[in-house]
């Protein structure tokens, strides 16, 4: 088990414990292979009596030549463990040097720039925005740290409002997703040893909360889909319409402008969405609607604006969305994001291919079957039963 030496490191298995190497005195420098023809990460290992193991992730070293990683390892390990000689402590990582080594490693594997630029936003707003949180060393935090922050993340004021309200489930969920896997991957690298986080940050269950999924189970026909254009007040029944003649999420709906919609070609540009950019050929009916709603307008002015001219957000369209609900009485679970799970409903009930779906809701075939597996299911029952002689 030698990692001194390229050919030495290639003959290890892949495992997750590092192959370590002793350096002297409770200092080890070490080599993780997670597959058999990546690249493998260094770590270095410190033990005294007083603070019994430490660990430090040294990286990959990919600027050296193969052959010299191991050198550049063991200076970085003898460095790190000089600092531990002149300040008589290991350093400590805190869960902003955490949040920034995952943002880093996302960088790395090449995940998507809209993706990284969420989860940034996510762990700034929640996080590090939180300057005592953020500063706290990761060996010293506890199970009753992270129930502490989940607790802080329960609320949320809207706008520049002074009252709080209470997140949906499904939200705290998607929240609560970054910290768990900057924490994830600081346990990988070792940075802390005990997985204090696990129960703490465990998302809601349909069991805990039935709400969690609901707003996907529920479906609104399209006579109650026109009842609510005509119900909803406040200028957002152009919005609302929108949204029951395209399977768009209402949040990149919400951030379109005049310029993203070609009305010569019918072409509208989805922007800003989960998804990468993508176009989409609308109906007739549509072309007439937005050419109705964008008269006069600049390139740059929202596509569907509010009475005061800004973008629809979720804070502005909730009120009035939900006194729509009220008055027809909707079931008390239905959201603007309701009206997609339909409209991709009807597409699918409809024989609409699943790749076509897929592509104009701007999501997977994968998600697409495993929200509406049932539906296609039974397409293809009643397809088979056309088969009958």
């Amino acid at each position: 088990m030698d990692i001194t030496t390229v050919r030495g490191r290639h003959a290890l298995s892949p495992r997750r414990e590092p192959y370590w190497h002793r350096l002297g005195k409770g200092r080890h420098v070490g080599y993780r292979k997670t597959s058999k023809d990546g690249a493998g990460t260094w770590i270095a290992r410190y033990t005294c009596s007083q603070n019994g193991r430490s660990f430090n992730s040294l990286g990959q070293f990919q600027s050296v030549r193969n052959a010299d990683s191991f050198d550049a390892a063991k200076r970085s390990a003898d460095s790190w463990f000089e600092s531990i000689d002149q300040t008589g402590s290991p350093l400590q990582y805190t869960i902003r040097d955490a949040c920034e080594q995952y943002i880093r490693n996302l960088r790395n594997k090449g995940a998507e720039s809209k993706t990284i630029a969420d989860i940034e936003h996510r762990l700034n707003r929640d996080v590090l925005s939180d300057l005592s949180f953020a500063s706290r060393p990761l060996l010293s935090l506890t199970k009753s740290d992270f129930d502490n922050w989940r607790q802080s993340l329960q609320y949320k004021r809207p706008g520049n409002q002074t009252t709080q309200i209470k997140k949906a489930s499904a939200t705290i969920n998607r929240d609560m997703t970054p910290l768990r896997a900057t924490m994830n991957l600081a346990f990988e690298n070792q940075w802390v040893v005990r997985n204090s986080w696990k129960a703490a940050l465990k998302p809601i269950s349909v069991r805990q909360d039935p709400t969690v999924e609901r707003s996907r189970a529920e479906y609104l026909t399209k006579a109650e889909r026109g009842s609510l254009t005509l119900a909803v007040q406040q200028g957002l029944a152009p919005f609302v319409e929108v949204l029951c003649l395209i399977p768009v999420r209402p949040g990149a709906l919400a951030k379109l402008k005049v310029g993203d919609y070609d009305k010569r070609q019918r072409l509208l540009t989805i922007t800003s969405d989960k998804a990468n950019p993508r176009s989409i050929y609308i109906p007739e009916v549509l072309s007439q609607l937005l050419l109705r709603i964008t008269q006069h307008k600049l390139p740059n002015a929202p596509l569907i604006c509010t009475p005061d001219g800004g973008h629809w957000n979720k804070d502005k369209w909730k009120a009035p969305f939900k006194q729509a609900v009220e008055e027809l009485n909707l079931p008390t679970s239905t959201v603007m994001y309701t009206i997609r799970h339909s409209v991709i409903t009807d597409l699918i009930t409809a024989g609409v291919p699943v790749l076509t779906v897929a592509q104009l809701a701007g999501t997977s075939i994968r998600m697409i079957e495993k929200h509406y597996g049932k539906l296609l299911k039974e397409d293809a029952v009643a397809a088979l039963e056309k088969l009958a002689i």
